[in-house]
């Protein structure tokens, strides 16, 4: 009776095992991930690591001046540039060729202003959970970021950052939004 309820158990635990190892799980936070060739994201499961929010707590009025002007500067960099967005389909971060020749451009401009140092940022819409958009993210600004050190622009001048789905431009539930929201936005660093 002991050793079938101890089969059983074993048995049990093999099942779980082996259920929760069919799909890797994909951490929103730090580590780079790759899918298996031909594999969409969405054939994966995806955990989400968030850090912890910081509530009742006060930035201190010089920091949060500071992170003002640090935002007004980067806007007025940006829009002084020119620079345009990467806008993609849904659930890619494949480049069209419209984008491509958007940017060339941008990277025409890099390359005459060689102090010039880039944030790209990895926009989604809202379809989607938050760490599959914040991973569709990444790889949308990875996208942009090899492209235009494929046309010469240092990689040590672009950074990148996934917003995934938390920074819309559009907010109303139709497609043209949600291509709106698809986009690999390029921010002139101070």
């Amino acid at each position: 009776m002991i050793s079938r309820t101890f089969n059983a158990a074993v048995l049990c635990s093999l099942l779980v095992a082996a259920a929760a190892c069919s799909h890797p799980t994909i951490r929103a936070a730090g580590e780079f991930w790759e899918p298996a060739p031909g594999a969409s994201l969405q054939d994966y499961e995806t955990e989400q690591i968030v850090p912890e929010p910081i509530v009742g707590r006060e930035l201190p009025q010089a920091s949060v001046r500071r992170m003002e002007e640090e935002h007004r500067m980067e806007q007025a960099g940006t829009a002084a540039a020119g620079l345009r967005d990467a806008f993609f389909a849904y659930d890619s971060w494949d480049l069209d060729k419209e984008n491509m020749r958007a940017l060339t451009e941008n990277a025409n401009w890099l390359l005459a202003h060689r102090d010039a140092r880039l944030r790209i940022e990895g926009h989604c819409d809202e379809r989607g959970s938050a760490a599959y958009n914040l991973i569709l993210g990444e790889r949308r600004a990875l996208a942009v970021r090899e492209f235009l050190t494929d046309l010469g622009v240092a990689t040590q001048r672009l950074a990148i950052m996934s917003y995934g789905e938390s920074q819309p431009v559009c907010r109303e539930p139709r497609e043209s939004c949600y291509r709106e929201n698809r986009r690999g936005h390029l921010v002139v660093k101070p």
